[in-house]
């Protein structure tokens, strides 16, 4: 599990591997586009790795779902292929995930509240006061 800051600076990683792929795709002679099988596969692994990180960090998790639903969305008929929209969506998806982590850190399950202590702490009022 990873803290806050551990947290974003993972979606860091995530929203710059999410760039590097949308500009590896090259069109196909039939019109459609394509990556390499070594960006293919980043490409996987990378729609894998969010789906963990998503499920382990973050607390009340809509997201997982959603990228495997953006994966399927736009497979193109291929198995295990992705389009130029499918790293759009997953790209755009990160940065929201981001933002909401940016305003709400609480939705980390690392992250640590701030703790109140268990009881009022009132050393100068005399006990029946308290009760």
């Amino acid at each position: 599990m990873l803290n806050h800051s551990e947290f974003l600076e993972a979606l860091n990683g995530y929203i710059q591997r999410l760039e590097s792929l949308s500009g590896s795709f090259k069109r196909a002679q039939s019109g459609g586009f394509y990556l390499s099988n070594e960006h293919e596969a980043l490409s996987t692994q990378t729609i894998q790795e969010l789906i963990d990180l998503f499920n382990d960090n973050v607390r009340n998790n809509p997201y997982s779902v959603r990228v495997a639903g953006i994966a399927n969305e736009w497979i193109n008929g291929y198995p295990e292929r992705v389009s130029p929209k499918c790293i759009q969506e997953l790209s755009s998806l990160v940065l929201a995930v981001k933002a909401r982590a940016e305003r709400t850190p609480e939705i980390i399950k690392g992250h640590q509240a701030a703790q109140l202590p268990a009881e009022p702490h009132w050393p100068l009022l005399h006990p029946t006061v308290l009760a």
